[in-house]
């Protein structure tokens, strides 16, 4: 969630940020959790060798702060690592299209950054948690049961909690994970924002 003080122009933003869309991509095929820490383990060799040299990633050579395209797939091994599958998918998910949507809402902010963390602001924080609530309740409650063949129970799947109550978990896991977001350095917080969102979610699984 950019402030009006970033160093990127909105050309280089959009053009960083569609690329991180893309990303999440695979999180749409994977099959299990073996296969995904193999994808995500031979990722990060790639990003750190191969992918500055691709002619897509020009903007990335221009800019200092590139380590965030080396740390996605850093957290996204430890997300497949530490948590379930289905919460460590979710979480790809919520990183390309919550970080995203939080720069890109981030430019139109008029005034002043956060005083903790001037290159973000209370408008890039809102469009993440909003972008991160929807994409993950959607994924986690739509894609995963049908893809997985995940019994639907209480339809989220593995996590069980009253009907009444269960978008709660993915507006906490999308909450958290923003404010962990708003505080993170510009570039390195790809690994906060997975870990934060995991960590939340999987609180609510029995």
């Amino acid at each position: 969630m950019r402030g009006a003080n970033s160093s990127l122009t909105v050309r280089q933003l959009v053009g960083r940020k569609t690329l991180h869309l893309a990303g999440c991509v695979p999180a749409f095929f994977l099959p299990d959790r073996s296969t995904a820490l193999w994808f995500t383990a031979l990722l990060i060799p790639f990003m750190v060798y191969i992918f500055p040299h691709l002619p897509i990633a020009r903007d990335v050579r221009r800019h200092p702060i590139d380590f965030g395209y080396i740390s996605t797939p850093v957290a996204l091994f430890l997300a497949f690592l530490l948590f379930p599958f289905p919460v460590a998918l979710t979480a790809w998910v919520v990183l390309s299209v919550a970080d995203a949507s939080s720069s890109l809402s981030g430019i139109l902010w008029k005034g002043k950054g956060f005083s903790w963390n001037v290159r973000k602001n209370w408008l890039g924080l809102l469009g993440f948690i909003l972008s991160a609530f929807v994409s993950s309740a959607g994924f986690y409650l739509f894609y995963i049961p049908a893809f997985h063949s995940v019994p639907p129970s209480n339809g989220v799947g593995a996590i069980r909690i009253p009907h009444s109550t269960f978008l709660l978990p993915f507006l906490f896991a999308s909450f958290t994970s923003g404010v962990v977001e708003s505080a993170c350095p510009e570039g390195w917080d790809n690994l906060p924002i997975v870990i934060s969102f995991c960590i939340t979610l999987s609180g609510f699984l029995s």
